[in-house]
């Protein structure tokens, strides 16, 4: 069968390898966007020690791209970490079916920023889902899937990870499977849920010291993506009129006679805040430019101490 893949970062470059394993299908083009690659020295890296046809794109609909489609006629694409919509001259041209890789469980968390969602709503489990591709985002039947439990203190750049791991281990179980009808696809049902980029995080990511600790912390987990590239937001907080970048939060006990925005603690260690419900426990900041800035410089740009009330 003739392959062609649409793909980015180690996911891409570890199925990529997976299938160069299997002689009896033969990968006839790479497409990858060289702008937005994550890791992009992975996949890069398998094109060349593998001496494949490949090529950079910035859209995958522009002409030359679906030319070298129509030229192949692929029986298969596969579209693994590359975020653009599949338009039906895509669709169209694998004569069998196109699948996508998606670091959710469909027909929950479907959509962008999937790696934030959950962490920000609080979620304690997760999936990811290949599933074929139809003229919808994230619609198309299911082929296969995977759940786990997420940690209690991981970030969005965790999850993130452990998603591209669950992916590349569902696949290497999978996917021949799926070229060859053994594995059949099963429709979505409902309930599901959709993020747009239209969606941002609450309150833009600045922190309301009025909402509780937990939430607070789930929002600075969910919004930190270091050292993964971040367009959807940071978390941030407005002292003394100036804005911080958050990194790492710990929720604590709290003093239940302070009032939310409080300054219970400001010290080496960091700055411990009253919410709501619970005290935030602010570990490390950093700059709108995300350079670091230690707590003894930090108090050199604000003028706040213990009993004062943050916005």
């Amino acid at each position: 069968m003739k392959i062609v893949i649409i793909g980015n970062g180690k996911i891409a470059s570890d199925c990529l390898r997976i299938m160069l394993q299997n002689e009896s299908h033969s990968i006839e083009h790479v497409f990858y966007e060289e702008v937005k690659n994550p890791e992009p020295a992975a996949l890069l890296t398998t094109l060349t020690e593998f001496d494949l046809n490949a090529s950079p794109i910035q859209k995958i609909h522009d002409a030359e791209n679906i030319e070298i489609l129509n030229r192949i006629a692929p029986d298969w694409i596969f579209n693994i970490n590359c975020y653009q919509y599949l338009r039906s001259a895509i669709i169209a041209s694998a004569s069998k079916g196109v699948i996508n890789f998606h670091n959710g469980p469909l027909p929950l968390y479907g959509g962008v920023n999937i790696s934030s969602w959950p962490i920000i709503n609080g979620e304690t489990h997760h999936g990811v889902t290949w599933h074929l591709v139809n003229e919808g985002i994230d619609t198309g039947d299911i082929l296969s899937q995977s759940f786990f439990e997420i940690g209690r203190r991981w970030t969005a750049a965790k999850l993130m990870t452990v998603c591209i791991l669950e992916g590349i281990q569902l696949f290497e179980k999978n996917w021949t499977a799926w070229i060859s009808g053994a594995i059949k696809a099963q429709p979505q049902s409902a309930p599901h849920s959709y993020y747009s980029l239209k969606d941002t995080p609450p309150n833009e990511g600045l922190i309301s010291f009025e909402t509780s600790a937990p939430f607070v912390d789930a929002l600075v987990r969910g919004l930190h993506l270091f050292p993964f590239t971040n367009s959807f937001g940071y978390a941030k907080m407005n002292i003394s009129d100036q804005v911080f970048i958050v990194i790492q939060t710990k929720v604590e006990e709290g003093n239940a006679q302070a009032k939310p925005g409080q300054v219970l603690s400001f010290n080496e260690k960091g700055l411990v805040i009253q919410c709501a419900e619970g005290a935030i426990h602010i570990q490390s900041i950093a700059n709108l430019e995300l350079q670091p800035i230690s707590w003894p410089n930090f108090k050199k740009l604000v003028s706040i101490s213990e009993g004062d009330i943050c916005a």
